[in-house]
């Protein structure tokens, strides 16, 4: 409706594809299911690799419902965000992470805060 251009927007949809039949195009990925980190972070590395740098990751605290599917005791989210992190270092990127404020005190969110530089 507000007719914005997103030919400079890349999106990694970690939700979409776990409601409805998606297809990926050339702004977007849909990740097939909201946990499957690999997955996510190979989309970014892609958008990485087509020259995007600017990274918002929309959220964190949206694992906390996946937490029983991921792996225990080997800090993932932890491992994703450096791994994330690293590469978009080598491109001078940026990525900012949100999550809701009343998770914070989650142990996956807990385990992610030594990581970021600045918390708002």
């Amino acid at each position: 409706k507000k007719k914005i251009d997103y030919s400079e927007v890349y999106f990694v949809d970690c939700i979409s594809s776990s409601i409805e039949n998606t297809e990926d195009d050339a702004n977007c990925h849909f990740v097939s299911e909201p946990y499957e980190l690999d997955e996510i972070k190979e989309a970014i590395k892609v958008a990485i690799k087509k020259g995007y740098t600017l990274f918002i990751f929309d959220s964190l605290s949206d694992f906390i419902p996946y937490e029983y599917l991921l792996p225990v005791g080997e800090k993932f989210i932890y491992k994703f965000i450096k791994s994330i992190s690293s590469a978009l270092k080598k491109v001078n990127g940026k990525i900012y992470f949100t999550c809701d404020k009343e998770k914070v005190e989650e142990a996956l969110i807990k385990e992610t805060l030594p990581i970021f530089k600045k918390h708002i």
